[in-house]
């Protein structure tokens, strides 16, 4: 295509040609190198757009996938605790796929309630980049990471085995299961669970099992939302392998599932929670207590224990102040209902009790206070759901539920993890978890820069006052070398050694006897002896006073002189500023003087009423004539 005119008229350097490119856009005329004396174009070293010249080596492209800043707080601290998950993943999937694996989790647990299609801009605005780079994160690349991992259930079993493997024989492995919302039509998990009436959707069944001594997840299993607990207990035992640890379960999950397993491993242990109203209660007659402790919050226990079989015991306990509170919660009832005799005898036997059976030994304090320390499990559950914003499942199919689930044990597992952390240096004594990690998302640094972060230190990109001193206490931060400020008030003086001390003395000594020697050679001989050495230190400015003037008296002297002890007192009371008046002068009449002086009484009257302005007529006149006078007088 021909150049136009115009274009080729454009100033431009020596031994060059423009050539179209064809295609519309601001870099559409290239201008290109041309060697002197041939036809051969060479390398483009500029373009021609809006009549100028424009030269390539000004152009500086931006790349649009790796940013200069980054959210550096809330990655820093995911990836610290996340070291040995990685590894593992590594260990067991391919390469490129643990480093999806381990972004798309990293994300979830620092990012609540994030989708999918949002999961790569999260994962290109934060510091995950530079820990897991080259993370493929697209829709649909996570939808078949997704199936994939689904497909394969044994990897993500592989993965818990590693997980259960640091499991000890003693460790207490709390059981149990949680419902998640999932109205799929396409896969088979999804289906109405025991509260679908309340609810008004379908779930899905999660089986957990958490470590209560590390505080963190050790594995878990998809299952049906109308499977109830007890049939899914079995599988979710031999399906993960647990072979070793004490089991703390719910009512819902009956030993006799999982007898089979029990006996096969040795090492399996069970604690679990039976009915108040079995016949043992009454065949051992377990509310009959034989003891009594209290427990960390004060509240007294009474207990009794029981051996059922030749491996099997009964443990019943009876809390004082759950007594307590069920006996009111029935009062209150009872006042809206009506009260029944035989239901309140059951009541009050049955309020406040927890029956245990399991097949160890040990002291009932241990029983109590292992089981009361089950709730940690539902806490998991509570930031799973509401921390994590991870109570919908999101996905459709059967494969990518059991993937997408797989990923979140592993944010789970990252976020109880935070959590210990930031328990141990004492930070969820004035932060929330939330709070915390809102706080963290808020410190962004320079992605370019490899030195170890320091506080205050140039790369921070402060959008926000930083809280140097959170990351500093998790980790991930180096705190700045403060020196200590300077103490007030003029500086210490230097303390002499005593040798040094006792020279000065002796020098003192010597020049005073040296003095008073030269001076009695003067005396005598009328001979002025070498001059003496000066005593050390600062001369006197001011000379030593006569030892025979008598000594000032103490205290501070009299600005005014004592007065005279023979001068008469003066009167008591402040002096007076008038005179006292003259007792012999006549006393003033009673009453405010007069203004003006009395009237003359000799004075004849003036006329009552008020005085005349015209004078009165001459009686002796001649009276008016009556009527007007006339104008016109007849001649």
């Amino acid at each position: 295509m021909a150049v136009p005119e115009e274009i080729r008229n454009v100033s431009r350097p020596e031994h060059t040609v423009v050539c179209d490119s064809g295609h519309d856009g601001p870099d559409r005329y290239m201008v290109r190198q041309r060697e002197p004396g041939t036809k051969i174009n060479g390398k483009v070293i500029g373009h021609i757009y809006n009549g100028r010249f424009i030269p390539l080596e000004n152009k500086r492209i931006l790349p649009m996938d790796f940013p200069e800043i980054a959210v550096y707080g809330s990655a820093a601290v995911a990836n610290s605790v996340s070291e040995d998950i990685f590894r593992d993943l590594t260990e067991i999937f391919e390469l490129r796929q643990a480093v999806s694996i381990m972004a798309i989790a990293q994300v979830r647990a620092i990012s609540p309630g994030v989708v999918d299609s949002e999961i790569q801009a999260k994962y290109k605005d934060s510091f995950l980049q530079i820990y897991y780079p080259y993370a493929q994160l697209s829709k649909n690349l996570i939808g078949d990471l997704l199936q994939s991992i689904g497909k394969h259930p044994s990897y993500c079993q592989e993965f818990y085995k590693r997980r259960l493997e640091k499991v000890l024989p003693e460790s207490h492995i709390a059981i149990d299961g949680m419902l998640k919302t999932d109205n799929s039509k396409v896969n088979d998990f999804s289906a109405f669970s025991r509260k679908g009436r309340i609810k008004g959707s379908k779930d899905i069944s999660l089986l957990y099992a958490f470590n209560i001594e590390t505080m963190e997840p050790v594995c878990a299993e998809v299952f049906p939302g109308n499977r109830v607990d007890a049939s899914s207990y079995k599988d979710f035992i031999s399906d993960n392998h647990l072979t070793k640890g004490v089991i703390l379960d719910d009512k819902g999950f009956p030993p006799s599932a999982i007898s089979q397993d029990l006996k096969n491993s040795p090492e399996l242990h069970f604690l679990t929670p039976v009915k108040r109203n079995i016949k043992e209660v009454s065949e051992y007659n377990l509310r009959d207590y034989t003891g009594t402790f209290y427990d960390a919050d004060g509240d007294e226990i009474y207990y009794k224990k029981e051996r059922k079989s030749a491996r099997l015991y009964l443990y019943s306990f009876m809390s004082l102040k759950k007594h307590n509170n069920e006996m009111r919660g029935f009062g209150r009832h009872a006042v809206k209902k009506g009260l029944n005799s035989h239901e309140f005898q059951d009541k009050l036997q049955k309020a406040g009790t927890v029956i245990y059976e399991s097949d160890l030994d040990l002291p009932p304090e241990t029983v109590y206070l292992c089981y009361k320390e089950r709730w940690v499990i539902e806490l998991a559950f509570k930031r799973y759901k509401n921390l994590l914003d991870l109570d919908d499942t999101r996905v459709q199919d059967n494969y990518a539920v059991i993937g997408s689930e797989f990923i979140n044990f592993i944010s789970s597992l990252i976020s109880c993890r935070i959590l210990r952390k930031a328990d141990q240096v004492g930070i969820l004594k004035d932060l929330t978890f939330g709070s915390m990690m809102d706080r963290l998302g808020q410190a962004w640094r320079r992605t370019d820069d490899a030195r170890e972060p320091i506080e205050g230190d140039s790369s921070w990109f402060v959008t926000q006052e930083l809280d140097y001193e959170l990351m500093i206490k998790l980790g991930v931060c180096k705190a700045l070398l403060k020196q200590p400020p300077k103490k007030r008030g003029p500086k210490p003086k230097k303390t002499e050694p005593a040798s040094t001390a006792k020279a000065k003395i002796q020098i003192d000594n010597s020049s005073h006897t040296n003095a008073h020697s030269a001076a009695k050679s003067t005396d005598h001989t009328g001979e002025k002896p070498a001059s003496a050495k000066r005593k050390p230190g600062r001369p006197r400015i001011h000379p030593l006073s006569d030892p025979n003037v008598p000594k000032r008296p103490v205290g501070r002297p009299r600005i005014h002189p004592l007065p005279d002890p023979d001068a008469p007192k003066r009167p008591v009371g402040r002096p007076r500023i008038h005179p006292l008046p003259d007792p012999d002068a006549p006393k003033r009449p009673v009453g405010r003087p007069r203004i003006h002086p009395l009237p003359d009484p000799d004075a004849p009257k003036r006329p009552v009423g008020r005085p005349r302005i015209h004078p009165l007529p001459d009686a002796n006149a001649p009276k008016r004539s009556v009527g007007r006078p006339r104008k016109n007088v007849a001649k």
